[in-house]
């Protein structure tokens, strides 16, 4: 399966993450609850420390919690931690365009 991959300021340098090749199946319904609290339009819902551990949880814990926080442009974290959810369920190519969207309008069929 595709990778997803975030970059992260760490340290003064960027670094990439990518997602295990294996993703328990157990951050299925975390990734479903998360959806559904960004798609609430509820502020209160938004950016918790349940979507920063799920984020860590889903990338191998390769990061903490800290480090995401710190190191993740704040224009792209809801976009980040929804992105990441719909990868989970299993919306891949949702996942990209989220994260993508200026490689999904270069891949818009019929153009």
């Amino acid at each position: 399966m595709e990778a997803l991959t975030i970059t992260l300021h760490l340290n003064g340098k960027e670094k990439e993450f990518s997602t295990p090749s294996f993703i328990t199946g157990a951050l299925f319904r975390t990734a479903v609850e998360i959806i559904e609290d960004l798609e609430s339009n509820d502020p209160e819902r938004f950016y918790t420390s349940a979507q920063t551990e799920f984020i860590c949880k889903v990338f191998g814990n390769k990061f903490t919690a800290e480090e995401f926080g710190n190191g993740i442009d704040a224009r792209l974290l809801t976009k980040t931690i929804y992105a990441t959810a719909h990868y989970v369920i299993g919306n891949i190519v949702e996942a990209s365009n989220i994260l993508n969207p200026e490689t999904a309008e270069e891949e818009e069929p019929g153009e």
